[in-house]
């Protein structure tokens, strides 16, 4: 039976699940790791390492980890003595079958548990995708073991969860429905409307928040992360610091240890939500709302941890900001949290375990590889033999597979090679290629390149001001010096996904008249802006979608619908979008004729989704993508994008 323990940030869910491992497995002395431990980033397992290795030395069983940065000679003692829990990244085990897969049944042997730390992280991800086929092909070689899943943010409807482990039926989710009280409040700062800066006010009260007490503030993006840093350290230059995945590793993990004793208050992303050990946190500051309940659920809880008691201050600039910091709270307390979308199709996290593969095995057969991957669960719900044939076909077109010299088998081809030569060939996840910033010969972070980075121009990083002193662009280096001032860096971001609950919790505040206590007043008012902007709207259907006809005759709607309804209204409409709005050049019986159409005879998606990826109109930025043929990438992008069923779903409930 695999096992889901789903419970509070900090309750307690490592330590259950390794005090019953250790309890039942009875051959630790035994040649083979019994344990794999996946963890989602090595700062992680570099944290947890010491807490875990402790737990089970009262067992005498050895804990080792695994990952890009652990030194080589760790590495061949791992492989030499393989026994007790292995602590390793998704990555890093698709790095072994690429590399090193004689090694596993050795390594493996005997495997009894894997356990998927965080695994809200993966579900629903194409690196979750990455992972489960990873573990099906570790189950193909090694024989069964059993999952135990670790998670805070798993929502009521548990099924989903426990399709992540192959069999959901053979799947148990243990709860600790314990909620930890949260003292909650919402700041509202206004802004000039086409000012681009976090007000001073805001800053300030950040400062006052946090300057007394071990304290956390979480950005939605890295830019803002840095801006916030910078202005902050302006007041105590030693008490701040920035933590995102542009800052370097030695950075980012002195940060860690200076906040653990209590001498630093990071400013950071989503880099710490997962339970890295930052010590005692008083205090959770929010700049702006999270983009999701899950997300705000991770971030109160790394406050409390020892009073029991959250306490998180949210600091808002923005009305719809605002909004949705209100429908979080709302959902968290009735006990919400996003359900993954399995909907979306990974072919390109497809063709990325079939090239895997072909590099495990040298050489072999399509029909093979087929059979292979018929079972595999990651990719069985939308992939046919056809589509394996179509990869391969493709992939031998563009050289990335090759036909042997025998004709009997299946090599890779020299495009092929060139993939799996790379460093990062073990990543699906979607990365920028960022310029290494350095000063002299000290690595600071990342930065975008981009047509206006030239000589002399200044930027935040690591929460400091650079100016560049020159570029090398053959190298991918800008190179720094401190600066007094500079401007927030610029990074890529690869969309914002918000669920319908989360819209239509939205929108259900903004046609109450609820009052909410933990709102200042200010907030207030800017809620009243947006009821009094909403109330001049009519509402059409069950869904009470709110409308309004502009000065220029053209048909505005705010479907509060979920980011995926949302994009395939904006096609099928033509429309234009503003923010939560659609405008279209249409009255409300054209509008409503033409939903009647759209719902009575619905055509597909796809060849318009092709055309606009060949026009370029749609970027092709995932990892692999730009090697499928196109009706696979537009499979993927249509779904990972859109929701034809589900909208025309909406479409009939507001017609009726």
């Amino acid at each position: 039976m695999n096992v889901i323990l789903s419970g509070p940030t900090a309750g307690g869910k490592t330590f259950a699940a390794f005090g019953a491992i250790l309890s039942v497995v009875d051959d630790f002395s035994q040649r083979g790791y019994k344990v794999v431990d996946i963890q989602p980033m090595k700062a992680l397992i570099n944290d947890q390492n010491v807490q875990i290795s402790d737990i089970c030395e009262y067992a005498y069983v050895p804990v080792r980890k695994w990952h890009g940065d652990v030194k080589q000679s760790e590495k061949d003692k791992a492989v030499k003595e393989p026994e007790g829990v292995l602590q390793i990244t998704p990555e890093s085990m698709e790095a072994k079958f690429q590399n090193t897969a004689e090694q596993i049944n050795d390594m493996f042997a005997g495997l009894r548990f894997v356990i998927i730390d965080e695994i809200h992280l993966y579900y629903g991800q194409e690196r979750g995708a990455q992972l489960m086929s990873i573990l099906y092909r570790l189950r193909r070689k090694v024989g069964e073991f059993r999952m135990v899943a670790l998670s805070a943010t798993i929502g009521k409807n548990d099924y989903l969860a426990r399709t992540y482990t192959g069999n959901p039926d053979n799947t148990i989710v243990v709860r600790d429905n314990s909620v930890r009280q949260t003292d909650f409040s919402i700041r509202y700062y206004f802004k000039e409307e086409d000012s681009k800066d976090l007000p001073k006010e805001l800053v300030d009260d950040v400062y006052a928040e946090t300057k007394d007490q071990e304290g956390i503030v979480f950005c939605n993006s890295r830019g803002t992360t840095e801006e916030v840093a910078v202005a902050l350290k302006a007041y105590a230059p030693e008490k701040f610091g920035s933590h995102h995945s542009s800052v370097s590793k030695e950075i980012r993990e002195d940060l860690e240890a200076s906040t653990r004793e209590g001498k630093t208050t990071p400013c950071c992303t989503s880099t710490m939500e997962p339970g890295i050990d930052i010590g005692t946190i008083s205090v959770v500051c929010l700049v702006e709302s999270p983009y999701s309940v899950s997300s705000f659920i991770q971030r109160s809880g790394r406050s409390g941890r020892k009073t029991g008691k959250s306490v998180v201050r949210m600091f808002c600039s923005n009305g719809w900001s605002l909004l949705r910091g209100i429908a979080c709270w709302n959902l968290f307390n009735r006990g919400y949290a996003e359900e993954p979308d399995t909907s979306v199709e990974w072919h390109n996290v497809a063709l990325q375990q079939v090239i895997s593969t072909v590099k495990e095995k040298g050489t072999t057969d399509i029909q093979t590889i087929i059979d292979e991957f018929s079972d595999n669960p990651a990719f069985n719900k939308y992939n046919r033999e056809s589509d394996y044939r179509a990869y391969i076909s493709n992939g031998i077109e563009t050289n990335i597979f090759a036909e042997s010299a025998t004709g009997n088998g299946l090599v890779l081809g020299t495009e092929g090679e060139k993939m799996v030569c790379k460093k990062d060939s073990y990543i699906v996840f979607p990365t920028n290629i960022d310029y290494r910033v350095m000063e002299q010969d000290r690595y600071i972070g990342d930065h975008e390149r981009s047509v206006e980075d030239k000589k002399g121009d200044c930027f935040y990083l690591s929460s400091k001001v650079w100016q560049v002193t020159g570029i090398d662009d053959e190298r991918h280096m800008f190179y720094v010096v401190p600066a007094p001032e500079g401007k927030k860096p610029k990074y890529t971001s690869f969309g914002i996904v918000f669920s319908k609950e989360l819209e239509q919790e939205m929108k259900d505040i903004l046609l109450s008249n609820n009052t909410y206590p933990f709102v200042d007043e200010k907030g207030h008012s800017a809620l009243a802006e947006l009821r009094k902007k909403m109330a001049k709207c009519k509402t059409m259907g069950k869904t009470r979608m709110p409308y309004y006809v502009n000065n220029a005759g053209c048909l505005c709607i705010y479907p509060f619908a979920g980011t995926k309804i949302f994009n395939t209204l904006k096609l099928l409409f033509d429309a234009i979008d503003n923010g939560y709005e659609l405008s279209m050049n249409m009255s409300v019986s054209q509008f409503k004729e033409k939903s009647r159409s759209i719902v009575n005879n619905p055509e597909s998606l796809l060849p318009t989704i092709k055309e606009m990826i060949k026009s370029g109109e749609i970027p092709l930025r995932l990892r692999y993508e730009k090697s499928l043929d196109l009706d696979h990438q537009a499979r993927l992008e249509l779904t990972k994008n859109f929701a034809e069923e589900k909208t025309y779903e909406f479409i009939r409930e507001f017609l009726s």
